[in-house]
């Protein structure tokens, strides 16, 4: 592959999809990746014949990783995926999205890109972790939600929901994130998956990666493979790290929200909450619905893909990165594409059916 032009290059390396209004300076610095695109593209070529070479490059820009189309001289495809600086932990970030992709493509029915090359490792010839993954046959459902009718939609959403059934139907030993036990890094605890869940032996339950868990202030948490009660407490733990590192950076962020906010009454509730959840944790209503779960918690219509010519049937779900198993009653929530619209009040009112329901004709009646 001939070399880029070096501003061709920087288009590659720097956000270029959005602007801020606050802090762009600091937004565009955590979406900046510098990588050596033609080491990138050789990688990916070689992944076909020895005098495959990459001819187009097409950047599909997302808010944690720069994800290129990468189109072969034979018409082959594939996606190069490189996190961001804001992606999360690095190295386990890859590391774990790439088992978790591994994990549903041999243990489940689930449909999702195939991993064909990658690299925790930012020493490596591209100059920055990446994965090489197929790419995903179909359309994004963004493309026909829209014009569905009624009953299109309810085909759709049945097989979301046997996604999920499917998914809640494992049982984990631990919470975190998924990894293979090769690739495991050292100083981290990890728990191998059942036998019955991995005959091959080939996966473990290690940190979790999800960015609501990983910051500055929780790295030595989040080596823990937690039980429910770590899990929990966990949480307030998260907030009260920044403030004992510094309480001043803190009170300047909660002046945001407004002048009347203390950091120290912040610490004194994050304080109590620490107090009560080891009792909430051992409440039975709250353990029956604590089990392990892995779950997919952005399910939007652009992570879904669809048949082109049959879009009610399901083809693939990609976009499983910062995906962790944690306690099933927080992982179970509407879709994103279900997620019901403000002032939306949930209860138990079986819906009926419209009075002139007779007078219609089939079509409608269905």
């Amino acid at each position: 592959m001939p070399p880029l032009k070096a501003v061709a290059q920087d288009e590659l390396f720097r956000y270029t999809s959005g602007r801020w209004l606050i802090n762009e300076e600091q937004q565009l610095e955590q979406r900046f990746v510098k990588f050596n695109i033609n080491s990138l593209c050789r990688k990916a070529a070689s992944l076909f014949r020895d005098t495959t070479e990459c001819v187009r490059i097409v950047k599909m820009e997302g808010n944690f990783n720069k994800a290129f189309l990468l189109t072969m001289d034979d018409g082959n495809e594939v996606i190069a995926k490189i996190p961001c600086p804001n992606a999360g932990a690095p190295s386990l970030m890859t590391a774990s999205e790439v088992a978790t992709l591994s994990f549903l493509r041999s243990c489940t029915s689930i449909q999702v890109p195939e991993v064909l090359a990658w690299s925790s490792d930012p020493a490596n010839p591209v100059g920055s972790e990446y994965i090489i993954m197929e790419k995903i046959r179909g359309i994004p459902l963004a493309q026909r939600w829209e014009t569905m009718n009624t009953l299109e939609r309810f085909k759709i959403i049945d097989q979301i929901v046997e996604m999920e059934r499917e998914l809640g139907s494992l049982e984990f030993p631990a919470y975190g994130g998924l990894y293979l036990r090769d690739s495991m890094p050292s100083g981290y605890r990890h728990y191998p998956l059942p036998v019955d869940l991995d005959p091959s032996g080939l996966f473990c339950v290690g940190p979790s990666c999800n960015r609501s868990v990983w910051n500055k202030g929780s790295a030595e948490m989040s080596k823990r493979v937690a039980s429910l009660l770590d899990f929990a407490l966990s949480i307030p733990q998260r907030e009260l790290d920044p403030i004992a590192d510094s309480k001043s950076d803190v009170q300047h962020h909660l002046n945001k929200f407004g002048e009347r906010q203390s950091v120290n009454e912040y610490s004194l509730l994050l304080q109590k909450a620490k107090e009560i959840l080891p009792i909430l944790s051992r409440d039975p209503g709250v353990v029956e619905i604590a089990g392990a779960a892995l779950w997919h918690t952005d399910l939007h219509l652009g992570n879904i893909f669809v048949f082109l010519d049959y879009p009610t049937i399901i083809e693939g779900v990609i976009d499983w990165q910062s995906v962790q198993v944690a306690p099933l009653f927080i992982q179970a929530q509407f879709p994103e594409i279900l997620r019901p619209p403000k002032g939306y009040n949930p209860g138990i009112e079986v819906p009926s059916l419209p009075d002139n329901f007779d007078e219609l004709d089939p079509e409608r009646k269905e």
